[in-house]
């Protein structure tokens, strides 16, 4: 049956209201007339930051208008698979792979230069693998796939949401196809795997105080432009609404890209681009979360074969988890629980960049201290069914991050 995505929803709530806390102190500090704090406030900060987040609200610079900010993980992997090139992970054939590394370090700064426009750079340094697998590597895209420093945000935002819903953009982001609160999870899921893109973009934005947002987004097509000519002739639309009524609070989130071949692990392998028709896509988000308990489902199709007519690679991904917050003697925790799948997703099967068919999911996050987690998660794979192929990975990882 054809089918037309970690991700810590509650720890991205807590960061998206240490965000807005610390845009209203900023305003104050301008001498900008502040919005009421409604909760349509937090419902703009979760619709207009786009797609990835840094979990502290980050360090004033002084007096200036500067602060920074900065997010470390390393982590520690165990795994086991047959023979199966359709299994995340685990790209040397065996029986079992263990590793240690420091998955991604991102330091990022804050500038807002006058009420009408804010800068944020953010650089990533990575340690590179001897097999080239790094989830920070991986989710960047190919063109970032030998460099250990990578420009992990830079872009430049015009306007001023206490004056008006509209702002202009421009710079490289993560792009707004799909929604994931964490751009560097533990192990990315089937969906996020398929939408997450970092792109140089032109983008025109609308955010509204009732919580409504759209965006579009323009960036180069690298998949159809065959001639090297370089053109400026791939996009992004996006439709989300985000809000808080009697202590639930929900989004429902809409996008659709041009051409999904310059998008997530399609975009790793050139042999995808075989086909000179342009592919598009389009993904869904809903999230809903009540008191500690926490859940959300995702998912993304193509609106055709990828690899051309006939070929089976109408991919898609669908993606549902639950999670529940609680305290371990003194400290925040939560548990969760996945289950994704994925359909005509075989061809993508180089690897490293490979698109199991089934996944089962269970992750256990405590916070050791305010700016500091672990994260142990369980994951178990399932391939498409091939001759001679192992027919499922298991694996075991455990995260140590820290935030500043």
């Amino acid at each position: 049956m054809s089918l037309k995505r970690s991700v810590k929803p509650v720890v991205a709530s807590l960061v998206l209201g240490l965000v807005a806390t610390s845009q209203v102190a900023l305003a104050h500090q301008a001498g900008v007339k502040q919005e009421p704090p409604a909760l349509h406030k937090l419902a703009m900060q979760v619709l207009s930051n786009g797609n990835g987040y840094y979990t502290h609200a980050g360090h004033r610079l002084g007096s200036s208008m500067i602060d920074w900010s900065g997010i470390a993980s390393v982590d520690v992997n165990y795994g086991s698979r047959g023979d199966s090139a359709n299994l995340v992970d685990f790209d040397a054939i065996g029986t079992s792979r263990t590793d240690v590394r420091l998955d991604h370090i991102v330091l990022a700064a804050n500038a807002k230069v006058s009420p009408w426009v804010r800068f944020r750079a953010a650089l990533g340094f990575v340690e590179q693998q001897e097999d080239g697998y790094n989830n920070f590597i991986t989710l960047h895209g190919k063109h970032h796939s030998a460099e250990h420093v990578v420009i992990d945000e830079g872009y430049i935002n015009i306007g001023n949401r206490c004056k008006s819903p509209v702002y202009f953009q421009v710079g490289r982001e993560w792009t707004d196809f799909g929604y994931y609160a964490n751009s560097y999870p533990l192990t990315p899921s089937l969906v996020q795997s398929l939408v997450q893109s970092n792109q140089t973009t032109i983008k025109l934005g609308f955010v509204d105080n009732s919580g409504f947002m759209a965006s579009i987004s323009a960036f180069n097509d690298v998949a159809s432009n065959d001639d090297g000519r370089s053109r400026i002739s791939n996009f992004i639309a996006k439709l989300a609404y985000a809000d808080k009524h009697s202590g639930v609070s929900y989004r429902v989130d809409g996008s659709y890209v041009r051409d999904i071949r310059d998008i997530g692990i399609i975009s790793q392998d050139t042999s995808f681009y075989a086909s000179d028709k342009l592919t598009g896509a389009y993904a869904l988000h809903a999230g809903l979360s009540y008191d500690d308990l926490s859940g959300r489902i995702d998912y993304v199709s193509a609106l055709g074969d990828i690899m051309g007519s006939g070929t089976e690679s109408h991919v898609s991904a669908l993606g549902a988890e639950v999670s529940y917050k609680f305290r371990t003697s003194d400290w925040h925790s939560y548990f969760k629980l996945g289950y994704q799948l994925s359909s005509q997703g075989e061809f993508i099967s180089e690897g490293i960049y490979a698109l199991p068919k089934h996944r089962c999911l269970a992750a256990y996050n405590v916070s050791i201290t305010k700016y500091a987690d672990a994260t142990l998660q369980y994951v178990h794979d399932a391939a498409y069914t091939a001759e001679g192929q192992g027919k499922s990975a298991n694996s075991v990882a455990l995260r140590f991050s820290v935030q500043f």
